[in-house]
């Protein structure tokens, strides 16, 4: 037997090591998911920041357990943290990037348990976050963990970076990826941030769309005003309205001048109001003219569109749709830029291998409709392809009630992980 074949067989057999070692622990898996489901880190309300700060703690201290240096970097917003492994001399260096924070709860009503109280129902585990993304970051510890139980190694060198702020576009992690150049030194990225098609097909993703995120308010120069003597004075929540249902024409197509100047016949950008609010919305009946109403647009750009363009031209007409009697105020509250991935590279390749491993079957290559902020920032700064993945199903429930997680495809993102370290073990000379 050559050497090349015996180290080949010696890792393969510490890759076998690794899947037994974690599927001994899948019920230990599943209790830190439930854990971490119980942090309530919501990063747009201000309110839930101890709770995020808790989190960030917890996530450290589980990371070093596992085996890795690990701490907590404070921000001017929510904390991120980062882990490392780092003893595989002339190893390639992987950074797993995902994110601890989620979206909010509401409408509370529409859960059918407490969302931060982590419930099994069959093969699903259901609370906020269970598969955005909080699931797949448990799949990573839990991958990297096995390794080191089993081995006492890492097959490759590792960097774990996990955001707090992903869910109102990590304005923190970006400024910190800017800060300096190669803020870390590494040979690929991975980002377990999307949604398989289907059950046991596991997926790359090949692009994904931007996102300019903007809030718009109509204000009154006047104080509320009593129903029955306001006589035609004009109402901003109805005004707000008329704007917005006129962001599309009669065909479906955005009325937005500039909006389609750089795009091509293929391409989808879409435009959605995802809130819209202003008036009494309390019990009974207050017989009042509003005085100000706000909307909350979300515009997905596509590849040949640049967000500042976007937010620039959506802003001028906002403005000049409305009446003169009203002070318009236009905020871009996220922003990030569309990108396509080299699936060619061989970080993709050995991702492909990894899936098929853990799944069974070859990953379908997804056009994702999503937008992953950090990922066009680690692509800008760190110089390193990045791998995009996920194990989220089309019913999970992402963003909505009674989100959830399926635990038989838990169980294969944990071994695709630990096949991916494998596969790039492997890989590493040909970078």
């Amino acid at each position: 037997m050559s050497r090349a074949t015996a180290a080949s067989g010696h890792r393969t057999l510490g890759m076998e090591r690794a899947l037994a070692c974690a599927a001994s622990h899948r019920s230990d898996h599943v209790g830190d998911l439930e854990r971490l489901v119980s942090f309530r880190t919501v990063s747009a309300d201000p309110g839930a920041a101890p709770a995020l700060r808790s989190c960030a703690r917890w996530l450290a201290r589980r990371l070093a357990d596992a085996g890795l240096e690990a701490g907590v970097v404070s921000t001017d917003g929510h904390p991120f943290v980062i882990a490392r492994w780092n003893r595989r001399v002339g190893a390639p260096t992987l950074l797993v990037y995902g994110h601890y924070d989620v979206q909010p709860a509401d409408p509370r009503d529409g859960w059918t348990s407490p969302p931060f109280h982590a419930v099994r129902r069959g093969d699903y585990l259901v609370g906020r976050g269970a598969s955005d993304n909080k699931g797949p970051v448990v799949a990573c510890i839990a991958a990297l963990e096995a390794w080191l139980e089993a081995t006492g190694t890492l097959p490759i060198n590792v960097v774990v970076l996990l955001d707090g702020e992903e869910e109102i576009g990590s304005p923190s992690l970006r400024r910190w990826l800017r800060a300096k150049p190669r803020p870390v030194s590494v040979d690929a990225v991975v980002v377990s941030d999307a949604a398989m098609p289907a059950r046991g097909r596991p997926v790359l993703v090949c692009s994904l769309r931007g996102m300019v995120a903007m809030k718009v308010a109509l204000h009154a120069r006047r104080p509320e005003l009593h129903s029955g003597t306001a006589g035609e004075m004009r109402n901003p929540v109805e005004e707000l309205c008329r704007i917005v249902a006129g962001l599309r024409d009669g065909a479906g197509r955005i009325a937005v001048p500039g909006f389609y100047r750089r795009v091509r016949s293929a391409e989808r950008p879409t435009v959605l109001v995802t809130g819209i609010a202003g008036g009494y919305t309390g019990p009974g009946a207050k017989s009042v003219v509003p005085a100000s109403a706000t909307a909350t647009l979300e515009i997905r750009i596509v590849e040949s569109q640049r967000p500042a363009e976007i937010a620039e031209c959506f802003g001028r007409h906002l403005r000049g749709a409305a009446p003169a009697e009203f002070d318009v105020s236009v905020r871009v509250l996220k922003a990030s830029r569309p990108v396509r991935l080299r699936l060619a590279d061989e970080p993709s390749r050995a991702a492909a291998r990894a899936l098929r491993t853990a799944f069974g079957v070859p990953p379908a290559i997804v056009a994702s409709g999503g937008s992953l902020h950090a990922v066009p920032a680690l692509l800008d700064t760190v110089g390193a392809p990045v791998v995009v993945t996920g194990f989220a199903l089309p019913g999970d429930g992402r963003h909505g009630p009674d989100e959830r997680f399926h635990l038989p495809t838990f169980a294969c993102a944990t071994d695709a992980c630990i096949a991916f370290l494998h596969e790039l073990s492997h890989a590493g000379a040909s970078w």
